[in-house]
């Protein structure tokens, strides 16, 4: 995976399938490849003096929607309108933290009355369809999928029902938020920063947790977080906090050290029945790369790792 290249965001949820509203690759390329008034202050000026000259719209039903309605939409968030598209109804946009996007028309009887609208996020040279299904597990608001090479993030609003422009400003805010999360995300995984390691554990409050394993109060500690190699004896993973009482006392003797801590549970990611420490590697762990869960994310993991599904890394 790569995050050199520039990163391109998109709205809309089936961009690929309407025939005429494709996007050219020109049209997505950032950086360098966008014209000079993307990054011009003038032009952020320009935008500001615009919105504050449009009309109180925010309370208005739209059942269809235009390329008119489309702009005051972006300008009103304070948004660069860069250039329109080829082809269909919208163009492409930077929020104001320089996160490029296309907004545009769905289901279009012409440039006056689409039926929806559409919201893309593009990451490009990501393969990985594991990211793509942890996304989709994280966030219901938007939809991951992977094609030609890249990460698609995709928002759709249906408006034959009636949505007001409040609404639809909101669905776009909330998707570029998102994109910006995984964004981050994907700086942290392409930063040169050291892997966390797993360190042991000073004496203090450690949760041994009870005695209902097999081999509990037989004298000797199996529980796997007690041991260097403890991802080694299934046994020692199925003891994990199931051995307390012997575990306490040769803790307490100094017999053994901690050698793997789980942390809490209090990690955004907690109880997604998938382990998003990204200390561990295996089938059990999510594509997550961010440090925020790390030792954050005690319940997923320990079922994953009770379960022979992760493994501590190896420095």
């Amino acid at each position: 995976m790569s995050c050199n290249r520039p990163i391109l965001a998109i709205l809309s949820v089936r961009l690929m399938a309407h025939e005429g509203s494709r996007v050219t690759d020109q049209q997505l390329e950032t950086g360098t490849g966008m014209k000079a008034l993307i990054s011009s202050i003038a032009t952020l000026a320009v935008a500001a003096t615009a919105a504050a000259q449009l009309p109180d719209r925010e309370d208005e039903l739209l059942t269809s929607i235009s390329e008119t309605d489309l702009r005051y939409i972006a300008i009103t968030e304070g948004h660069e309108i860069v250039e329109p598209l080829n082809n269909g109804v919208g163009f492409t946009a930077r929020d104001q933290s320089d996160l490029p996007y296309i907004l545009q028309g769905a289901a279009c009887v012409d440039s006056a009355k689409c039926v929806g609208l559409e919201v893309l996020v593009v990451f490009r040279d990501i393969q990985d369809l594991g990211i793509a299904n942890s996304i989709n597990q994280r966030y219901s608001a938007i939809k991951a999928t992977i094609a030609e090479d890249s990460l698609l993030l995709s928002r759709y609003v249906i408006l034959d029902r009636g949505q007001t422009m409040t609404n639809l400003k909101f669905n776009l805010r909330n998707a570029l938020q998102i994109a910006r999360q995984i964004q981050s995300e994907m700086m942290v995984a392409n930063s040169d920063a050291p892997e966390p390691e797993f360190t042991i554990v000073p004496a203090g409050s450690i949760a041994f947790g009870d005695d209902s394993g097999e081999y509990a109060k037989d004298g000797s500690c199996d529980d796997a977080r007690f041991m260097p190699d403890g991802d080694d004896w299934t046994y020692m993973r199925h003891h994990v906090l199931r051995d307390a009482t012997d575990c306490r006392e040769r803790y307490e003797s100094g017999e053994i050290a901690m050698f793997l801590s789980f942390g809490d549970n209090t990690s955004q990611y907690a109880n997604n029945d998938r382990c998003d420490d990204r200390r561990f590697v295996g089938e059990g762990r999510s594509p997550v790369i961010t440090d925020l869960p790390v030792e954050h994310d005690a319940a997923d993991c320990i079922a994953a790792y009770r379960q022979g599904t992760i493994n501590r890394t190896r420095g």
